[in-house]
C-alpha cells in the first residue's frame, strides 16, 4: 500500500512539474520587441522634414523638401537612451517618421509605456504633443508619404486612446454624435468608420492618461477583426470588423506590423511587449455581447 502512495506522490508531482513548464513557457511567448539596445527587429521610415529645418536636401521653388528621407536616420529622429534608469526609445520629433516592426502578428495583447518630453516641432507647434502605436500595419508609407495602411491606437495629449483609420483602412465603433464628435460609448449602436464613410476618427471614452511627465501604459489587444484599446488599465474603445477597402471592396484586417509614430513631438517609448492569445480576455468578450 506504501508502494502504491509513494508511486501516486511521484505521479502528482511529475505533473505538477509538467505544468509548471507549461506555464513558464506560455510567460516565454511574450515577446519583447525592443531589446534595450538597439533597433534589431525594426525598420525606420524618416518622412519629409518641414521646410523650417535647415537641411542640405533638394527643395522645390516653394522652399519644400522634395521627398521624403528615407530609412537613413541621420537627425536621430529615433534613438536609444537610457530614462528613468531604464534603455527606452527616444523620439526627438523633429521629422515625421516610424519605426517598423520586421515581423507581421495576428491575435496578440501589445503592451508599451510612453512619456512625453517638452520640445515640440513644426508644424505642430502650436498643437498637442502627437504620437501613435499603429496595429495591423502594411509595408509601405501611403497616406502623407510618411503612414502606412493601418488602424491606430492615438498617443496624444489628451486624446490616448481614440481610433484613427490610416489610410483605407475601417472599422465598427459603438458611438454617439455629440458637439461635432463621434465619441466611444460602449453600448451605443455601431457606426463605421473609415475614408468611405467620411469618418476618420473616433475620440476614446474616457479620457484616462496621466499628466506630462509621467509614464503611460497603453494596451492593444487584437482578436480576429477584433480590438481593444486599453489605457492605463481602463478601456476607453472597443472595435470590430476591423477592415480595409481595396478598389471598393471590403477585406478584412485582422494581421500586420506594428509602427510607432514620430509626429512633432518629443517622447520616449519603452517595455514594448507582444503577447500571443488565442481570444480576448473574458472580460473584454463582455464588450461584444
Amino acid at each position: 500500500m506504501s508502494k502504491l502512495i509513494l508511486s501516486a506522490s511521484i505521479l502528482v508531482f511529475l505533473v505538477s512539474c509538467l505544468s509548471s513548464n507549461r506555464v513558464s513557457k506560455q510567460e516565454n511567448n511574450k515577446l519583447e520587441l525592443f531589446n534595450g539596445k538597439d533597433f534589431t527587429g525594426w525598420v525606420k521610415h524618416i518622412g519629409m522634414p518641414h521646410k523650417s529645418l535647415q537641411l542640405s536636401l533638394p527643395k522645390d521653388s516653394m522652399g519644400i523638401y522634395k521627398k521624403a528621407i528615407g530609412n537613413d536616420d541621420f537627425l536621430q529622429v529615433f534613438s536609444v537612451v537610457r530614462e528613468d534608469g531604464e534603455p527606452a526609445i527616444y523620439v526627438n520629433g523633429k521629422v515625421f517618421g516610424t519605426i517598423t516592426s520586421e515581423a507581421a502578428y495576428e491575435n496578440y495583447h501589445i503592451t508599451l509605456q510612453y512619456k512625453w518630453g517638452e520640445k515640440k516641432h513644426a508644424p505642430r507647434l502650436q498643437l498637442p504633443r502627437d504620437a501613435g502605436l499603429l496595429y495591423h500595419a502594411g509595408d509601405k508609407p501611403m497616406q502623407n508619404g510618411v503612414w502606412p495602411l493601418a488602424q491606430e491606437c492615438q498617443i496624444q495629449q489628451g486624446d490616448c486612446g481614440d481610433y484613427w483609420k490610416i489610410d483605407k483602412a475601417m472599422a465598427h465603433i459603438p458611438a454617439v454624435f455629440k458637439d461635432s464628435n463621434w465619441i466611444y460609448s460602449a453600448n451605443a449602436d455601431y457606426v463605421w468608420f473609415g475614408e468611405e464613410v467620411k469618418r476618420p476618427h473616433c475620440m476614446k471614452n474616457p479620457d484616462n492618461e496621466k499628466p506630462q511627465g509621467e509614464w503611460n501604459t497603453v494596451e492593444v489587444y487584437t482578436s480576429g477583426d477584433s480590438s481593444v484599446h486599453v489605457i492605463n488599465g481602463k478601456v476607453v474603445i472597443h472595435l470590430k470588423n476591423l477592415s480595409f477597402s481595396d478598389n471598393g471592396t471590403k477585406k478584412p484586417m485582422t494581421k500586420g506590423k506594428i509602427v510607432l509614430q514620430s509626429e512633432g513631438a518629443e517622447l520616449y517609448y519603452r517595455r514594448i511587449i507582444l503577447e500571443p492569445i488565442k481570444q480576448l480576455p473574458e472580460s473584454l468578450q463582455r464588450l461584444y455581447k
